[in-house]
């Protein structure tokens, strides 16, 4: 499998008021994980889903003082990782949202609030 065939792999949580906890991003490329910045659960934690899904990127950038082009790349892969999951738990449709590769794997509910599991296919070629 070449690297331009790996998925994306996502797993959100959000509390029992659908506000968000946490988000993992594993981006696998060319036998090494790009790992994330860790500034996007920071960022958004307690905010409702709506508010996240509305955010711009500049916006996101700015407050961050997210400045190297290098962390701009793996902040927006995050950001348009944790928008498409946010987009097909809730049900709505965005041109930015590619639901024929963001696909969610499962959701699960417990005391704590609701995980979801989403997979981003590649492009295709």
């Amino acid at each position: 499998m070449s690297c331009s065939n790996i998925p994306t792999k996502v797993l959100l949580k959000i509390d029992k008021e659908d506000k968000f906890i946490s988000f993992n991003f594993v981006k696998i490329a060319c036998k090494c994980s790009v790992s994330p910045i860790d500034k996007i659960t920071n960022f958004f934690k307690g905010q409702t889903l709506n508010e996240i899904f509305e955010i711009s990127l500049s916006k996101a950038f700015d407050e961050l003082k997210i400045e190297t082009e290098e962390e701009q790349f793996m902040f927006k892969l995050e950001l348009d990782a944790l928008k498409a999951a946010i987009a097909n738990y809730l049900g709505v449709t965005n041109e930015s949202v590619d639901k024929e590769r963001c696909q969610i794997l499962s959701i699960y509910h417990d005391d704590d609030g609701t995980s979801i599991s989403m997979i981003i296919l590649p492009p295709k070629a």
